[in-house]
């Protein structure tokens, strides 16, 4: 007989294996964003060293989210949750890699990390 893990009363939900997949997805892929973020200001920082496109490159990533995310809900209510997450987190990989791909070849400038965060920014609005 298998023994039931014991959780406290305020992690009750983790008995779901569902939903410990999806908290330990959502947490991992939360953390990629927040050190995505971090990287993308230090590296603006470091290409132009200015205090004013450090904040435009957050601007630019963050307002799509703002602006977009009624969009990206009417979306989800209307087309398939499970395609419209996958066609988001994969734009956001494929983004997210050539703009790896452009800093490692040092060919990563002002316009390119301008254009990637925003179209990052629009993803994620819809994920």
């Amino acid at each position: 007989m298998a023994r039931r893990r014991s959780w406290p009363a305020g992690l009750i939900a983790l008995e779901s294996r569902d939903f410990r997949l999806l908290w330990s997805g959502a947490l991992v892929s939360n953390m990629g964003s927040w050190l995505q973020a971090v990287a993308q200001g230090w590296l603006i920082l470091q290409i132009t060293n200015s205090d004013f496109l450090l904040g435009m490159v957050n601007a630019v990533g963050n307002v799509p989210v703002m602006t977009l995310s009624l969009f990206g809900g009417v979306m989800a209510d209307r087309l398939d949750r499970r395609i419209l997450l996958m066609v988001a987190q994969s734009a956001l990989m494929v983004l997210t890699l050539i703009m790896a791909l452009l800093t490692a070849i040092s060919a990563i400038n002002t316009a390119w990390l301008l254009v990637l965060v925003l179209l990052i920014g629009i993803a994620s609005a819809l994920s």
